[in-house]
């Protein structure tokens, strides 16, 4: 399956979670696009567990509430929360009563004001854990705190090895301008025994680990990727170097991304399902 990156309309429902801080959301959306991954798999690993008279289920990034549909009616309660009071508005305006704005490393604070520890049944994620970069750990102690004991975490997001063409490329032509490598876009990419060893060094003991790696088309090419997630971490360039690494980047990249007039890179997409261990 070919996963196409297209730009956003105002028709066009923006589905990813903006916790990225580097980028502003109409940035990203005018940039880049929506990512039309299907949530199927995640959902299919949630669905035993969900019950209308007795699940309260916490929707974490939930964007703008088209994912988060196809939950909250199965539930006898859905808290959707997101970083972004555009989503959020989005989210309540497809009648999704209790969507909260919130940054998701701030969830451990969030859930004890709110003396809702413990309170949840099921915590569900689809394509909003990369965004998370800042503090990866203080976000899944946060979900902990969030879950019944015995309660279910379900989620999927980008992990290592995505768009790694792109990061190689930004890599090498700083590197050659004398800037140290590092992970160039600010995302939170671990590969799947790397985000295991988290969950279970915060309480969780995980059931389903699994990874897929799907081709993926820039409808916007290579200038939308760098404009929406590199160009404002160099600072330490003139506009016109940046240029430059633009350009060096698309001319690195061609042979290998550019086919029948169309740029492609490959994401990396982890789906696991863990529980919250018993006090």
């Amino acid at each position: 399956m070919v996963i196409e990156l297209t730009p956003v309309t105002s028709s066009t429902p923006v589905t990813h979670k903006l916790e990225h801080e580097h980028c502003s959301l109409t940035e990203y959306s005018q940039n880049f696009g929506s990512q039309p991954t299907s949530p199927q798999r995640p959902l299919e690993l949630v669905a035993p567990y969900l019950d209308k008279a007795t699940t309260r289920l916490l929707d974490f990034g939930c964007g703008d509430g088209v994912v988060s549909l196809k939950l909250a009616d199965k539930v006898s309660h859905f808290t959707g929360t997101d970083i972004s009071p555009e989503m959020v508005a989005a989210a309540s305006h497809r009648g999704l009563a209790d969507v909260r704005v919130l940054d998701g490393h701030n969830l451990l604070d969030h859930i004890q004001e709110r003396e809702e520890a413990g309170s949840y049944d099921v915590v569900f994620s689809n394509l909003a854990l990369h965004w998370m970069s800042r503090d990866p750990e203080r976000v899944l102690r946060g979900i902990n705190s969030a879950l019944k004991p015995g309660g279910v975490f379900v989620a999927q997001f980008v992990g290592y090895m995505s768009n790694m063409e792109l990061s190689l490329a930004i890599s090498l032509a700083m590197l050659k301008r004398g800037h140290a490598q590092r992970q160039w876009g600010g995302f939170y990419l671990p590969d799947p025994d790397e985000y295991k060893d988290l969950l279970e060094q915060n309480g969780f003991t995980v059931d389903v680990m699994e990874s897929r790696l799907e081709p993926l088309v820039l409808a916007n090419g290579v200038d939308s990727f760098f404009d929406t997630f590199i160009r404002r971490q160099l600072e330490m360039l003139t506009e016109q170097e940046k240029e430059d690494v633009l350009a060096e980047m698309r001319e690195n990249l061609r042979l290998f991304c550019y086919r029948n007039g169309k740029w492609r890179s490959t994401s990396n997409y982890i789906t696991f399902r863990a529980f919250k261990n018993a006090d």
